[in-house]
């Protein structure tokens, strides 16, 4: 068997855990509290995705997500942020309580792991710090830590929070102060635009690029039939390739797009 490759990163880890579900979820049958938990997940993972990140793992009701690995960007604190703020957002329309903890840093990721087989995909401080924030979150809030609201705060809106106590290397070692903000609001995102690619070669893999820096971009191709693909990106521009050919410019603006590769 290969050895699992591993690169340190920077990351943006987030933690989201319902409010009061567990000891709900004792009085419950298995089976409801499963029908409770499936819907939720999923809404979960389209938001995380939707916004560039990855699903680590569901632990009952709570979930980590990572941004930056596998697929890295210039503003996975940002996506992080926000995506949290949509989370929160479907989850008070439900009449549910939650706390999200987000915290960016360095990480050991291993490159080819496979978190819906239960693997790992990140190890280091940021991830504790995340979950530290996550349980020390108000209900409803969002707590960020130094790193992250440094890496935001032009686009998100914050109110100072108090420090949050980070225990390193055990409980005999010293305690460090990790300063934390809530975030509150955003301004808003750019909006969308859908983008329908049609392969020529039916077998051919869509890949995106970052139009300014060529690096991949995480799209959830959608099939609408006829050989075509539904994505949809923010305006920019972008370079899509399904082939051994060369990548095709494309330059997304407020309007629906079709690209024939």
């Amino acid at each position: 068997m290969s050895a699992s490759r591993q690169e340190r990163k920077i990351v943006t880890a987030l933690f989201c855990d319902l409010v009061g579900f567990t000891s709900q979820a004792e009085e419950m049958d298995p089976e409801d509290v499963a029908s409770v938990l499936a819907p939720y997940h999923a809404r979960l993972k389209e938001e995380l995705e939707r916004f560039g990140g990855t699903v680590e793992k569901f632990i009952g009701d709570a979930v980590m997500a990572l941004f930056g690995a596998p697929v890295s960007h210039e503003d996975d604190p940002e996506r992080a942020v926000r995506a949290a703020l949509a989370i929160r957002g479907f989850a008070v329309e439900d009449g549910l309580e939650l706390r999200i903890g987000i915290a960016t840093g360095e990480a050991l990721v291993t490159l080819d792991a496979r978190p819906d087989a239960g693997e790992t995909m990140a190890t280091g401080d940021v991830v504790n710090t995340a979950a530290r924030l996550q349980a020390n979150a108000p209900v409803n809030g969002i707590l960020v830590s130094e790193k992250t609201f440094q890496a935001t705060g032009e686009s998100i809106e914050f109110r100072e929070a108090e420090a949050v106590a980070a225990a390193h290397g055990g409980a005999a070692s010293p305690r460090v102060e990790s300063p934390s903000a809530l975030a509150i609001n955003s301004t808003p995102a750019p909006a969308l635009i859908p983008v329908d690619v049609a392969l020529g070669d039916p077998a051919a893999v869509l890949s995106v690029l970052d139009g300014a820096d060529l690096s991949p971009i995480n799209v959830q191709p959608e099939p609408i039939g006829d050989g075509k693909y539904r994505i949809h990106l923010p305006p920019g521009l972008y370079a899509f390739n399904a082939g051994p050919g060369p990548s095709v410019p494309v330059r997304v603006l407020g309007e629906a797009l079709n690209v024939n590769l």
